[in-house]
């Protein structure tokens, strides 16, 4: 079976709808009804995505935390360079006629859910239409690019998420590398592989059915969800104890978190998990019980000395030894 036939069977099987898409993708309201092809990566069923674990888009889909969309240095940067990033690829591919995207495709299938709005389109020399994404990395991002020969995963998927939902012949990614006496644009091809889109679309199904509509969120990575577990556990019920001792994992925590030993900045990251764990927890609880020992999460309220008086109020962790008063 050619791969232009199975291509065609997965489209029979799958509707894209397309809408404007608003000039910041963030405003879409669409885009917190699907799983988009920056998040696909994230799914349980995948799970490469540097910045987003399983849980945080569990949390997000089904409304338990707000996604934060401020723009930092870096997002702004790539906002920027888009238009020129676009700009180099036209010179590295002359014969090729590339527009700006304007459209949220989504798949209309309330299974899959799944959508994304590309950066360009293109049209190569033989007339067949691409996708074109753009990125804009620092040197020692690229030198981490080239260890692995090529983009990372995360960034393939986002790219052939894409080129499944407009159906087009094939994705590329037109990187510029920038900084200091470094502006160099570089094109990688991201081919169509059918097994890859359907490990998309089933791990959507998945996450939609297991995930959101059961109720279930998938495992916390306490290494790197400790800002989630925080936000989500912002308040706390003043006086609420409550009784781990027959919690064992609560147990293991506590003996791991007196035996942190190694590198510091190793030692720092095991403490700061341990921390993430302790606090899901206890939830919104201030003090837990564990046995002979007990660890407390109470509010800690700071007023800032400014013109205006700030008040800043957030949750402080702490573990006591046993039978400390």
């Amino acid at each position: 079976m050619s791969g232009e036939h199975d291509h065609g069977h997965i489209r029979t099987l799958l509707r894209t709808e397309r809408t404007d898409a608003p000039e910041n993708a963030a405003d879409n309201p669409l885009r917190l009804q699907c799983v988009t092809c920056s998040e696909v990566a994230a799914l349980p069923k995948i799970n490469v995505h540097p910045y987003k674990t399983p849980a945080r888009l569990y949390a997000e889909k089904t409304g338990l935390v707000v996604p934060d969309h401020a723009e930092n240095a870096a997002k702004r940067r790539g906002r920027k360079l888009e238009a020129v990033v676009a700009d180099e690829v036209r010179e590295l591919r002359p014969g090729w006629k590339i527009e700006k995207a304007r459209e949220f495709l989504r798949i209309a299938d309330d299974e899959v859910r799944f959508g994304g709005t590309p950066d360009y389109y293109f049209e190569d020399e033989m007339g067949r239409r691409g996708i074109l994404q753009i990125k804009t990395i620092a040197p020692f991002v690229w030198k981490k690019w080239m260890e692995i020969g090529g983009a990372p995963a995360w960034i393939v998927a986002q790219v052939s998420g894409e080129v499944l939902l407009d159906d087009a012949h094939r994705g590329v990614i037109g990187v510029l590398v920038n900084g200091d006496f470094v502006f160099e644009t570089h094109v990688f091809e991201v081919e169509r592989v059918v097994q890859r889109e359907r490990r998309m679309i089933e791990a959507c199904k998945h996450f939609w059915h297991d995930n959101v509509a059961a109720g279930v969120s998938p495992p916390m990575d306490y290494a790197r969800d400790a800002d989630l577990i925080a936000s989500m556990n912002a308040t706390y019920v003043k006086g609420k104890t409550i009784d781990l001792s027959r919690d064992n994992r609560a147990h293991e925590i506590l003996d791991l978190w007196d035996h942190v030993t190694g590198d510091l900045n190793d030692a720092e990251k095991a403490k700061s998990a341990l921390q993430a764990e302790l606090r899901e927890k206890i939830g919104d609880a201030d003090t837990a019980i564990v046995g002979a020992r007990r660890f407390t999460n109470r509010e800690v309220v700071r007023h800032e000395a400014a013109r205006e008086a700030r008040e800043t109020r957030y949750r402080q962790l702490r573990v006591f030894p046993a039978r400390d008063e």
